[in-house]
Order: structure tokens, then sequence, then C-alpha cells
């Protein structure tokens, strides 16, 4: 007898929800950033994309190896867990706060340098919960 979904769905999948919510929202970004300021996104080339996931990479370091052990020392991992989780809906809220942002800047003729500030806030912020799939279930 066989079973009409994909392999995919049957299989059992071990890694926690935000860890599967991971991969999808580093996709977001590069789509975000892809899609022109007309479309709602930031118009980004491919050069600007490549910064803006090397600033990702080296912010992930460093928050993971300067914020969180302090962070998880003085909260504990459950309640540092609960309050990451809680990031996820302001960090994804920056979608629509920049792309609104770069409309506005192009229209004025101005640069990206706001635009480039709020992808910082967003990476930093997104570094910092990007460690809750790797919290132990202790204290």
């Amino acid at each position: 007898q066989t079973c009409a979904l994909p392999i995919c769905a049957r299989r059992k999948d071990s890694r926690s929800l935000p860890e599967r919510a991971l991969n999808p929202s580093q996709a977001l970004l590069i789509l975000f950033c892809y899609t022109s300021i007309s479309l709602g996104g930031l118009g980004f080339s491919e050069a600007d994309i490549g910064k803006a996931l090397a600033c990702a990479g080296v912010l992930t370091v460093v928050s993971q190896v300067s914020l969180f052990p302090p962070l998880q020392h003085k909260f504990g991992t459950i309640k540092l867990y609960r309050g990451l989780m809680a990031l996820y809906p302001f960090v994804f809220s920056l979608f629509p706060i920049m792309s609104h942002v770069a409309s506005q800047d192009a229209k004025k003729g101005l640069g990206r340098t706001r635009v480039w500030y709020l992808l910082v806030v967003f990476l930093l912020l997104k570094a910092v919960y990007v460690v809750v799939p790797f919290l132990k279930k202790s204290r």
C-alpha cells in the first residue's frame, strides 16, 4: 500500500519549530532585499544582499559568543527562550517599516543610509533570536 503524502511530509522532523523557521526567514530576507522598491522590497543588488548576509553572519557569531552566555546565566534557559521567542513578531514587523523608509527615501532622492540602519537593527535582533533552537530545555 502506498501513501499519498510526499516523503518529506511522512518523515518525522526532529528539529524544533524555531529551528525549521530559520532557513525560511533567511530566504524571506533575501527575497525582500532583492524585490524592487515599487513592489515593497528594498531593491538591493546582489552585492548589497551579499553584504547584508555577511553582516548577518558576523552579528550572529558575535551575539552567540558575547551576548548569549551571560543572558542564559542571568535569566535561565526557559525565561531566555520565552523572551527571545517574543522577539519574532517585532523582528518581522521591521519588513514593512524598512519598505516604507526605502520608498520614501527613493522618492526624495536620498541614499539608502536609513534603510541600512534599519536592516542592521533587523539583523541584530535576528542574530539574537537565532540562538533559540540551540537552547537546552533545562532550568
